[in-house]
């Protein structure tokens, strides 16, 4: 006779063999003791910009981890580093561009000098840490010597990253209490306002008499009420007044300094305002004049033309930032994203006494443009964009499309590659433009930025579902446009496009660049609708 417990034992057996081979959250892979000479490893260094000190030196790091592989006959094959960056997140050039080479198999270990190296946030470190066992990547800590493949190192591996999150939350607390106490006795932090220079040698802030001139003329002209923000900055330009960049000026770079306090000697921080140690150069009674004509600009209505049948509803705002509550609401379909092809900047609206249209307005910010000043009727363009969306087609097979797309990991890993090195890029732009100001004016640093961003935008993993979930909702787009309302229309163009580039001279829509969550649709629709993506994430619209 088969006793029962011997039969249990016998069905439960491969259902407890299969429980005990199922991947654990911390599982970790085999010991980097158990790990013999000649296995392939990798470094990872990192020092953030407030750890800059020998013993977290990227240096020092390397120093470390290449002892510890040389002890156990290991073969460094790559070191990864990332300089100045915090630990706080994982959008890191080098951080990035190690997870992807993880993917691939091209080592069985990363080393770290300390577990805070690799990241100070608990929950990134968790889910890394889980990436890479999936792969078969051992992590090691040169400086604290516990072992993850065993429970007891698990809890310590624990309670190592949940220290580090403590310390970069605990440092993020002591860096605002310190900016808090530099404003309360009254020290300036941060980039120096145009007016001022720091003085090398005392460490204080000294007025510079031309600058100081503009100031005062400005906060004078505008105390009177008769001159606005664009008044002011023609004013400015047409007596040879220049910016620090040696720039015309804009509206919005006089608007900007003519609500800054810190010009009647005060410090802001954090909705706050302290007396400055630094010299005023206007009076507090001049400043507070300029803000009480403001505030009256501001309540005065403008004019508007007739009221057009569509577009979304929007109080008209007048130059100075104010809205009028008794002023007519005019509808605006592409506030925001409809964008001249040659500069890339934003058209502002603008009507007259018949029309309503999208004017390019690059004078009118102190910046230049072939197409200065050049317009087009909102109805025409309006027309186009809603035309585009409503023949929008996707091709029969597009379910198929989208499962094949999701599950290539070759172009994940491509993807996070370039995302690396763009950031990278990004980071060194940056340290160039502050570092070396006469390298490129501030309209060549932002179009080279723009352009990185965009296609680092452009760059999204593709995930089936969210793809299926943004292809279902345009593809019975059509029918609705028609029936929607005109804030409906607004709000379906807005969720759908993040840009549209349209020719002046031509007054035709050329390129549109949709959001990242519409991005993989687009892309699958190009070929059957004639569109070409011309940058990463833009389209050329050939018809509509």
């Amino acid at each position: 006779m088969v006793d029962e417990n011997d039969n249990a034992g016998e069905l439960a057996g491969p259902r407890r063999r299969r429980a005990a081979n199922r991947p654990r959250l911390m599982d970790a892979g085999p010991s980097s003791q158990e790990l013999g000479p000649g296995t392939p490893v990798c470094m990872y260094l990192r020092v953030s910009t407030e750890e800059q000190v020998d013993k977290y030196s990227l240096g020092a790091q390397r120093n470390h981890c290449m002892d510890f592989a040389n002890q156990r006959g290991w073969n460094v094959i790559r070191v990864y580093e990332d300089p100045g960056h915090s630990g706080k997140n994982d959008k890191r050039p080098g951080f990035l561009s190690m997870m992807a080479d993880a993917h691939m198999g091209m080592f069985k270990v990363i080393m770290v000098d300390k577990l805070d190296r690799f990241s100070r946030n608990l929950e990134n470190t968790l889910k890394n840490f889980k990436e890479l066992n999936a792969h078969n990547v051992t992590l090691t800590s040169v400086t604290e010597a516990f072992d993850y493949s065993t429970p007891m190192g698990r809890v310590a591996f624990h309670m190592m990253a949940t220290f580090a999150q403590w310390y970069l939350e605990n440092l993020s607390q002591e860096v605002v209490k310190g900016k808090s106490e530099m404003a309360r006795k009254g020290i300036h932090n941060g980039r120096v306002p145009f007016g001022y220079v720091k003085d090398k040698a005392t460490n204080k802030l000294v007025i510079v008499p031309e600058e100081a001139e503009i100031i005062k003329k400005a906060f004078e002209l505008y105390s009177t009420g008769n001159y606005t923000d664009r008044k002011i900055a023609e004013y400015l330009d047409h007596h040879g007044f220049k910016t620090r960049r040696r720039r015309v000026w804009s509206k919005d770079t006089v608007r900007d300094f003519l609500q800054n306090e810190f010009y009647y000697g005060m410090i802001a921080h954090r909705e706050k305002i302290f007396k400055g140690r630094h010299e005023a150069i206007i009076s507090e009674e001049l400043y507070i004049r300029c803000q009480e004509v403001r505030r009256e600009h501001a309540s005065k209505p403008r004019a508007l033309g007739e009221v057009a049948a569509k577009g979304v509803l929007i109080n008209e705002v007048d130059e100075d930032g104010g809205r009028a509550d008794n002023q007519p609401k005019q509808f605006y379909l592409l506030q925001r994203i409809l964008c001249c092809d040659q500069c890339e900047r934003p058209l502002r609206m603008q009507s007259s006494s018949k029309f309503f249209y999208y004017k390019e307005a690059s004078k009118e910010r102190g910046l230049e443009c072939e197409n200065a000043g050049a317009s087009i009727k909102m109805d025409l363009a309006d027309q186009q964009v809603l035309s585009m969306l409503g023949n929008f087609r996707l091709p029969e097979d597009w379910r198929e499309k989208i499962h094949k797309k999701a599950n290539d990991m070759d172009q994940v890993v491509q993807i996070e590659r370039r995302r690396a090195q763009i950031q990278e890029q990004l980071d060194r732009l940056a340290r160039v433009y502050i570092d070396s100001p006469n390298t490129f004016s501030d309209v060549e640093y932002e179009l080279k930025r723009n352009k990185l961003v965009t296609e680092l935008n452009s760059l999204v993993l593709p995930d089936g579902a969210a793809i299926t979930s943004s292809a279902l909702q345009i593809d019975s787009l059509a029918p609705y446009l028609k029936e929607a309302t005109n804030a409906e229309q607004t709000e379906i163009v807005h969720l759908l496009l993040d840009a549209i580039y349209v020719d002046l001279k031509a007054k035709t829509m050329v390129r549109v660049r949709p959001r990242n969550e519409f991005l993989e649709v687009f892309r699958l629709s190009a070929p059957l609708m004639g569109w070409t993506e011309v940058k990463p994430g833009e389209f050329k619209i050939s018809s509509f």
